[in-house]
């Protein structure tokens, strides 16, 4: 890796990291701050090709996209629950926040209720092959 590769990996991490702090602190000192404060990670792989790819990823235990071509857009979805009456905020943190869309991003959870949260991604033309990262981050207000 060359000097110019390094600090390009750098800046962008020093960005991702600056990003999850910020958004953290916001939940964390909000008017209301989180009763509870839940995460999933996120991942996507992109491959260009001369046919668009759409590969599924049916992991339960994180938001994994799959592999996708550039300009490729996919919906995954999550049912989220609460023992007690919350109000929820949804966000993405990570190179992947640009690229999705959450539906809804806040709403009222009745206790022991689900709600679908849907995640729509639209991976930009001009992304390199690779994988990449988000941590989708849930906070729950009592």
């Amino acid at each position: 890796m060359n000097y110019k590769q390094y600090f390009l990996v750098v800046v962008i991490g020093l960005i991702a990291l600056s990003l999850f702090a910020i958004m953290y602190t916001w939940f964390w000192y909000s008017p209301t701050p989180c009763s509870n404060f839940k995460s999933i990670d996120a991942s996507i792989t992109i491959e260009s090709a001369p046919r668009p790819i759409i590969g599924l990823n049916t992991d339960t235990n994180s938001l994994a996209f799959g592999t996708l071509s550039p300009t490729a857009m996919v919906k995954r979805s999550i049912i989220v629950n609460y023992s007690h009456e919350a109000t929820v905020q949804v966000m993405m943190t990570g190179p992947l926040a640009s690229w999705v869309t959450i539906t809804p991003d806040q709403f009222n959870l009745p206790a022991a209720e689900n709600k679908e949260v849907d995640f729509f991604i639209s991976v930009p033309a001009d992304t390199s092959d690779g994988s990449y990262n988000g941590t989708t981050l849930f906070c729950f207000r009592e």
